[in-house]
């Protein structure tokens, strides 16, 4: 009887999606959730996307990636999908890693 009281306190803890909200993680899917690209030597920008995009959602793949700038910072804006279809859109702070006036 034990065993199953345990379980299910067990089952109401929080979820792995609201543990890594509350971690304060940016997840990408809005301009203030954001995932901030840093400039690295070597390295352009856009790698920095991919690489995340990589770990985060492997097998997806680009189908539209655009510029925007909201007052003073720039973003990527990803379009993504997967073979079953399903899509996302992903928003990537690069106001550090990029400059028109470089």
């Amino acid at each position: 009887m034990s065993l199953v009281i345990l379980m299910a306190m067990a089952s109401c803890g929080p979820s792995r999606k609201t543990r890594s909200r509350q971690t304060g993680d940016p997840d990408g899917s809005s301009l203030q959730q954001a995932i901030r690209i840093e400039p690295i030597a070597g390295k352009q920008g856009v790698d920095g996307e991919y690489d995340w995009l990589a770990d985060h959602y492997p097998g997806w793949r680009t189908r539209q990636q655009t510029r925007i700038q909201v007052k003073k910072k720039y973003y990527d804006v990803l379009e993504i999908d997967n073979i079953k279809g399903a899509n996302k859109v992903l928003y990537f702070d690069i106001s550090r890693a990029y400059s028109p006036n470089r």
